[in-house]
């Protein structure tokens, strides 16, 4: 087995010959993990991120100040207008595709992919924006089939009031939970602060290919030493946990099959302020992560409302997402670099834990049992220097080929958003304001693997469970329920 990046000059942005001036490298890393899914389920995983805000502008500056930061964006971030490109036959992996232009061409983009709608006073409630949500991610991206139109940007103003939204609609392949989180503060900050780029009339357009977001490796400075030798048993250590004959224990969806494939279920709870705060002050005394607290508590849902059949089984939770945007190497350790960069581990949840002279345990202590032994295997994983290129060495020698069917979890935490997204903006001319004060998130879901996402605002955590038209609501309702109960012990 060798690793399939040592010359990564030749996996670099290079001139695409079917168009002139258009510049093409492949879909890797985590991008190649997102592309396959998607590809391969009906868009699966399209996302939508929004933020719901009050602000001080007129309604015609506000949407003059958007429109011009989502030009610029597209200058600095130019990966949110490329398209990906697939050939004919299925054995090969997609391309990322950017064709440079010049002003005129980047105003025809804006006005393809920036969309205004107004609505009457009171209109842009929280349940409002949810069904919003639930219809945009019905269809999958791109709108009408038009290629390169995988990001997009909408806004949402209240007439007669100072109640506005923006939300992102794109594929998950150009945007990941932290670069969601990115995206949005730099549309925030354009509407606030404009004078702290430049104005996208001075940009010299059909030079912007010079900012998309190279290799997925690259941006991390590429592979270090030992890689041939510890990388590699890295990744054998994971392929003998997932190829391993003993089955994961997961609940089921209630059908085989969705009775609506565009169709997504979604619950969600929100914590208090009060709890929340024990919460995370419990959860820093144990020296864990809210992460891992879900993960316990997951599993012990699961258990709970699927009793194993022996004590010897075991949940494995794949893929167990470590976020590594922070981890970037200059020059791309921006906000403006757009490139999917998580990594994937394997964490197994061997039931005997709570078994045996564990079984009289209190609840609370079987959670604590399972936190602090998930905790010790994210720290081996961890310790490697390897780890963070396991996702682009696993999608370029084995990418995923077939669709998904299996109800395995992925549980995500986006963390306290106001640690990556300021929530109070002041401009520099007096009274303009922007205050943000909710945030939803949601994904198409086409396939059965049930998705759990997490983050904390305004001292208020969320927790929100989503899956495809196989799971009931009621069901959904009920485990979250179950993880709720679980994740109130620690109070």
């Amino acid at each position: 087995m060798a690793f399939p990046f040592e010359n990564l000059e030749n996996l670099g942005w290079v001139p695409f010959t079917d168009i002139p001036g258009a510049v093409t490298r492949p879909v890797a890393g985590a991008e190649l993990v997102l592309d396959q899914v998607r590809r391969l389920n009906n868009g699966m995983n399209d996302l939508v991120g929004c933020i719901q805000f009050s602000h001080t502008f007129p309604l015609a500056l506000l949407e003059e100040r958007v429109a011009e930061i989502w030009l610029r964006m597209r200058f600095r971030s130019p990966l949110i207008a490329a398209e990906i490109i697939h050939d004919t036959n299925p054995e090969k992996m997609g391309a990322w595709v950017y064709t440079p232009v010049d002003l005129e061409g980047a105003n025809e983009w804006r006005t393809k992919t920036l969309h205004f709608q107004q609505f009457p006073k009171g209109h842009l409630t929280r349940d409002f924006i949810e069904d919003l949500i639930q219809e945009t991610t019905t269809v999958p991206l791109p709108y009408g089939g038009n290629r390169g139109l995988l990001c997009h940007c909408h806004v949402l103003v209240e007439r007669d009031t100072n109640r506005a939204a923006i939300f992102l609609h794109a594929s998950h392949t150009i945007i990941d939970g932290p670069a969601l989180m990115d995206c949005l503060h730099l549309l925030l900050e354009g509407i606030i602060h404009p004078e702290r780029s430049e104005h996208s009339n001075r940009l010299q357009w059909g030079t912007e290919a010079k900012n998309l977001s190279p290799h997925p490796v690259e941006v991390f400075g590429g592979t270090v030493e030992g890689w041939d030798t510890d990388g590699i048993e890295l990744l054998e250590r994971i392929g003998r946990i997932l190829g391993d004959d003993q089955a994961t224990h997961t609940i089921s969806p209630q059908r085989s099959q969705p009775e609506n494939l565009n169709h997504t279920r979604k619950v969600s709870h929100v914590f208090t302020k009060e709890e929340t705060s024990k919460i995370l002050a419990s959860v820093k005394s144990l020296q864990v992560t809210v992460t891992v607290m879900l993960e316990a508590a997951h599993v012990l849902s699961t258990l709970a409302l699927r009793p194993p059949s022996s004590p010897n089984g075991r949940t494995v939770l794949f893929p167990s997402i470590v976020a590594m945007r922070h981890l970037m190497k200059q020059p791309w350790n921006r906000r403006e670099t757009l490139v999917c960069t998580g990594t994937a581990i394997p964490i197994v949840a061997s039931h005997s834990i709570v078994q045996g002279e564990n079984a009289s345990k209190t609840e609370r202590d079987k959670m604590v049992l399972f936190m602090r032994d998930f905790r010790q295997q994210y720290t081996e994983w961890m310790s490697s220097p390897h780890y963070v290129f396991i996702v682009p060495a696993q999608s370029a020698m084995n990418p995923i080929r077939s669709a998904i069917t299996n109800a395995d979890a992925e549980i995500t935490n986006l963390g306290v958003l106001e640690r990556n997204l300021n929530l109070v903006w002041d401009g520099a001319n007096a009274g303009e304001r922007l205050v943000v004060d909710d945030f939803h998130l949601g994904l198409r879901r086409t396939a059965p693997v049930l998705m759990t996402h997490a983050w904390t605002l305004g001292g208020s955590m969320r927790v929100q469970c989503q899956g495809n038209d196989m799971w009931d609501v009621d069901f959904l309702q009920r485990f979250l329920d179950e993880i709720v109960r679980h994740v109130r012990l620690l109070l």
